[in-house]
């Protein structure tokens, strides 16, 4: 007897298979738009180069307060990035980890948490527009917080959906 998951559409089965096997094209697809964008290797920019001087040169203390240049970020985003700039070094590519990582692990969520809440196909749709989304993309290659707001956004909303 079948499952209720295989008897659902999209649930179980070939169709099942389909649907997931897209998915999967999207995430690569996705990841593969933020690697190249990631490869431009560019100079960093006012803003990132801001925060990043925040980053690695205030005290950690003071990464509790206001921030020099009138810069914003999570706290433990700053604590993050210190931690891979001390593991790896602090290099723009290296400053720009995070958020790349990041921004390449909110596609899989995404697709999960869509799928969970909306159903396999409109789940597709949702992940076909995060993975092209152009703000998406260029800022899993920014020295900001926005690629981790991404992934902590949806994890959080999957983890309640599950719950």
């Amino acid at each position: 007897m079948a499952s209720v998951a295989e008897r659902a559409p999209g649930g179980g089965g070939r169709s099942g298979r389909v649907f997931e096997f897209l998915a999967l094209l999207l995430v690569l697809a996705g990841v593969a738009a933020r690697l190249r964008h990631l490869s431009t290797n560019r100079s960093l920019w006012l803003d990132e180069s801001m925060l990043a001087w925040n980053i690695l040169f205030v005290p950690a203390r003071r990464l509790f307060g206001p921030l020099d240049h009138s810069q914003v970020a999570p706290v433990g985003f700053l604590f993050l990035e210190r931690a891979v700039a001390a593991v790896l070094g602090a290099r723009e590519w290296q400053l720009r980890l995070l958020p790349f990582v990041a921004g390449c692990a909110a596609l899989p969520v995404t697709w999960a948490l869509a799928k969970r809440v909306v159903g396999p196909a409109a789940a597709l749709v949702a992940l076909a527009i995060v993975s092209a989304c152009p703000g998406a993309i260029y800022y899993a290659a920014e020295v900001k917080p926005y690629s981790v707001d991404l992934f902590a956004c949806a994890g959080i909303l999957l983890l309640a959906a599950r719950h």
